[in-house]
This record gives structure tokens, sequence and C-alpha cells, in this order.
């Protein structure tokens, strides 16, 4: 759906994208130092909750800014910001279809477990 956009939209896309992700990084970081407070980790982040909260305001006030900026845009004939949701919600389905797919798969039979339902 991308390849005709120009680059400076990618680049936007991408920014908006990726900022998600790692605010959902951030927040788990927040509501682990929360829930878990004494969790063994590879690295702590000096400054308790505040420090947690502090570590992920830049990259916040980045995400804004590229939501700002492409407010002014337009792709598909539909407004950058709404494009980029879409592209989110599009991410949320197809997890919930492919998880709802991975329990309808059937489980293997292993020929260890056929030989103990064949003696019983």
């Amino acid at each position: 759906m991308c390849l005709g956009l120009g680059f400076k939209r990618l680049v936007t896309l991408d920014i908006m994208l990726y900022g998600a992700s790692l605010m959902l990084e951030f927040v788990t970081l927040v509501v682990l130092r929360i829930k878990e407070p004494g969790l063994k980790r590879g690295f702590r982040v000096p400054g308790g909750l505040t420090g947690a909260i502090l570590t992920g305001v830049f990259p916040l006030l980045l995400l804004l800014l590229a939501v700002a900026e492409s407010d002014h845009e337009t792709l598909l004939g539909m407004n950058g910001l709404l494009f980029g949701a879409l592209i989110i919600a599009a991410g949320f389905l197809v997890y919930l279809v492919s998880g709802k797919l991975n329990v309808l798969r059937a489980k293997p039979v292993f020929p260890e477990k056929v030989e103990e339902l064949e003696t019983a």
C-alpha cells in the first residue's frame, strides 16, 4: 500500500508507527516499576518511578511533533494521521485474527502419546 508514497511520507509513517511501539515499551517500563519494583533486570533506570516516567518524555515529544507534522499531509486521499492510525488498528486486527487461527489449528499428536492411549 505504501509503495507509491513519497520519501517524506514514508519517514513520517515510520516515525509514527515506531514511536507508538516505543511508547508501549515505556508504558511497560513504568507498569513494571509499579507492580514489580524488586524484579531482577539486566539494567535499571535510575530515579525510581520518576526516572522511569521521565525516560519516555522526550521520545513522546518527538512522536507528538511527528503527529503534528503528519496532520498537514494527505495519503491516499486521507489525513496522514488517520492513515497511520488505520495501519496501527490493522496491526491489532491481524494480531487478534492470527491468535484465533492459532487456537483453531490442530495440535500435533506425538507417537508416545498414541502408544499410551492404545495401552490404556
